[in-house]
Order: C-alpha cells, then structure tokens, then sequence
C-alpha cells in the first residue's frame, strides 16, 4: 500500500511537472526575421518652387531582431529592432541639363512596442493578432546622381537632399502565422501594415503608409 502511495505520488509530481513545462506563461520568445515592404507616400509629393519632382522607389528591405515573454497564456509584449531600407527618386529641372535624376538611398533603424495575441493554438501551428507602436530613426543616406551622358556620381547636392524625416512614429498592425518544428524553434510569416501619426512631410498632402512581409525563425524557452 504505502509503494502504491508513493508511486502514485510520484506520478502526480510528473504530471504537474510536465504541465508546468507545458505553459506558455513565462515563456521567453527570441526571433530573427527579414522581408519585403511597399510605403505609400514616402517621398516629397507636393511640386514646390523649384520644380524638383520626386517619386517612390519600390519595394524596401527589412531584416530585424524581436524578443517577448508570455505575461499571460495569451499575451506576448514583444520589443522589436529593425534595419530598413528603402528608396525615393527625384528627378532634376532643366535648369540643371546634366543631371537627369537621383536615386536616394535611406538607411533607418526601427525600434517597435508590440502586444501579441495568441488567436490560435495547435501543437504545431499558432495565428498571433499584433498591435503596436513604431518609431523610425534615419541613420544615414548614400546618392547616386544619373547624368545625362550615362556616367554616375555619388556627390551629395543640397538641391536635392534632405527630403525626409529624421525621425517618425506611427501605429503597427500585423498577423503572426508561426509553424512549430519543435517546442523550441518555429519559422513565422508575418504580413503587417504601419500607418504614421503624420505626414512623410510635412508639406505633403497625403498620409505615408506602408505594407510588409516577413519571414522569420523564432527560438522560445522558459
């Protein structure tokens, strides 16, 4: 009798055991992710006085680094840092008739406040529904003038520089799709849509939007 308590007993310390292995909550999530992004917006739309005409360059190029802990079964905050980037064009006046256009090359970091919800659950699939707050920071610009006799510089004219924010916050809103291999590691799509508090500009009439998609590898543990 007193084996069987014993036995019983320790197959009770199992169980509870292995069910504490089993929850999500506390659990600490790292992932690695790069993909695709289309802005809207994201350039001088308003011709002004000097006749510089821009235009968006699509698509931009995102890699990042995220980590969160389940405060919940179900809530995940989740901080984000993010490489972007991205491009926009203008094209010069004729009162410059040797330079045809400027490609200008954004490189701006990213650092995200995200809330997920776990939607869906299964033992290898598991659907988030994300909100979030984006705040984006330029780090540098490279240009690249195309002349009119098809040579290239890199020189940096005031004429055209300058055209974009240093910095710019806005609302995220995105679906995490997670395949489970294991326990530990997973491989994530994550489509998503950010929409800024103000204008690319500040001149510009209409709102700057973007679009992304992500793909990734997330690692999680307790």
């Amino acid at each position: 009798m007193k084996k069987t308590a014993l036995l019983f007993l320790a197959f009770l310390f199992t169980l509870v055991f292995v069910s504490a292995q089993e929850t999500d909550k506390n659990r600490v999530s790292i992932g690695l992710s790069s993909g695709w992004l289309s802005n809207s917006n994201a350039y001088k739309t308003v011709i002004g006085t000097d006749g510089f005409e821009y235009y968006g360059i699509k698509p931009g190029f995102s890699i990042g680094l995220d980590m969160g802990i389940f405060v919940t079964e179900k809530f995940r905050p989740r901080v984000e840092l993010k490489f972007v980037q991205m491009q926009q064009g203008v094209y010069w006046t004729d009162a410059y008739p040797n330079f045809d256009k400027t490609i200008v090359t954004l490189y701006n970091f990213d650092f995200n406040i995200n809330l997920d919800y776990s939607l869906i659950k299964t033992e290898h699939f598991e659907c988030f529904a994300s909100l979030g707050v984006t705040n984006e920071f330029n780090s540098g610009s490279m240009y690249k003038n195309l002349l009119t006799d098809g040579t290239h510089s890199f020189n940096k004219y005031k004429a055209v520089s300058g055209q974009f924010p240093e910095a710019i916050s806005g609302g995220n809103v995105s679906m995490i799709l997670k395949y489970k291999i294991n326990r530990t590691i997973g491989v994530t799509l994550t489509p998503g849509y950010n929409y800024y508090f103000r204008n690319y500009l500040r001149i510009n009439d209409d709102s700057f939007q973007r679009l992304f998609l992500n793909a990734g590898v997330e690692f999680s543990f307790n």
